[in-house]
């Protein structure tokens, strides 16, 4: 089912590209990162912890951006935090040490928040009713495969033709060329038409925190994007454990994305009587029974074997994240825009606890990947019976 008016597909683009480019300010560097730990002499972890340091920073900063485009509407933030994040990368593009370059990504990260919040904000405001908001939130959930599967392999390309100073000036002018495409966007949000007087940033956000059912949904989208990030991360270690060379390894990787994109793409139709819990509810089943029965049999050594494993895993995500998104998200009838600054913080918080969680976990076999899922799993199926206990909202049946 495609969007059904002007507004509705003008929302949408909108949405992926502030997804996209926010999520390219991450994706598009990754290749560079050896020939940074070379230039500056610095270890590893260092290295590893410009990420670590980015999602913390970029999680916190989505509080100031929520709020106050609750107030100021959606359009005007979004360019600034373009322009502040094509300001951090110029930064990087000139840091001589490390430091330096931990400060312009930090720069980055402040305004880059502004895109991962006004990206789901946008989808709220324009998207009302169940199945509207699962469309929208499946249109999303499939454009935010483009950057990890496209911005590595722009980044690498430049990398190896003029260095990783280059890669950073090419995102910022990227950056800046977005912000002057969605300085044209129509504002989704028109803060003169809320009723009541304006409030406050801190009582929208205590209100927010109130809420056990969004927080709930806000930490199952987050242990979804875990399981997504695990598999990214981890994977590759345990397909090598089995034998696999690097183009096995790989693809295995690369069916995980197809399977999401499927998945993502399957909650953008119809779906008959189901409604979006019930098909939630359906996919975290699917989670736990899948990998209990892998967990249970034992990882064959087959390419076949593993690449049906991801791609069944990766259509399950496909299906969970957008509807964990909309079941949450879609309980705000106000304060959207700070609804948005909270789901993204958790799960930011998330993926910095999952980048800790995963290098304290020796992935020796893929035995041992398949229960760590499977705890992932369980977990989501506990939050969402407790969530089917409490009062009935926009996306229930």
């Amino acid at each position: 089912m495609h969007p059904s008016s002007t507004l509705e597909r003008g929302a949408i683009l909108a949405s992926c590209s502030m997804l996209v480019v926010g999520l390219a300010a991450v994706d598009f560097f990754n290749p560079s990162l050896p020939y940074i730990m070379a230039s500056f002499d610095a270890t590893e972890v260092a290295v590893k912890n410009l990420a670590v340091v980015y999602l913390v920073v970029l999680g916190l900063a989505q509080f100031a951006y929520g709020s106050l485009s609750d107030r100021i509407g959606r359009r005007p933030l979004v360019v600034a935090g373009l322009v502040i994040s094509a300001a951090g990368m110029l930064l990087c593009a000139q840091a001589n040490s490390l430091t330096a370059l931990y400060l312009g990504r930090v720069v980055t990260a402040c305004g880059s928040a502004a895109c991962t919040v006004m990206a789901r904000a946008v989808i709220v405001d324009v998207f009302h009713t169940e199945a509207a908001l699962r469309r929208g939130f499946g249109y999303f959930a499939t454009s935010s495969q483009l950057s990890p599967a496209l911005a590595p392999l722009a980044g690498a390309w430049i990398q190896e033709h003029a260095g990783w100073r280059v890669v950073f000036l090419c995102m910022a002018v990227v950056t800046v060329a977005a912000a002057l495409l969605l300085s044209r966007m129509r504002e989704t949000h028109h803060p003169d038409r809320e009723p009541g007087p304006a409030k406050p940033a801190w009582v929208a956000y205590a209100r927010l925190l109130r809420d056990r059912k969004f927080l709930g949904y806000s930490a199952a989208s987050a242990l979804i994007f875990v399981f997504t990030f695990g598999f990214y991360a981890s994977a590759p270690y345990a397909f090598h454990a089995l034998g696999f060379n690097a183009m096995e390894n790989a693809s295995s990787y690369l069916i995980y994305a197809a399977g999401l994109l499927c998945g993502a793409m399957a909650v953008t139709r119809r779906s008959g009587a189901w409604s979006a819990r019930r098909i939630y509810g359906a996919a975290l089943g699917a989670y736990v029974v899948v990998l209990s029965l892998a967990v249970a049999t034992k990882p064959a050594n087959s390419l076949l074997w593993a690449v049906l494993l991801a791609w069944v895993l990766g259509a399950i995500s496909g299906i969970a994240a957008p509807l964990a998104l909309a079941l949450g998200l879609g309980r705000c009838q106000t304060d959207k825009g700070a609804a948005s600054a909270v789901q993204g913080a958790v799960k930011m918080a998330g993926a910095g606890l999952a980048m800790l969680a995963f290098d304290l976990v020796r992935i020796t076999d893929f035995a041992v990947l398949l229960q760590v899922f499977l705890g992932i799993a369980m977990a989501l199926a506990l939050v969402h019976l407790l969530l089917c206990r409490s009062p009935r909202s926009l996306g229930d049946g």
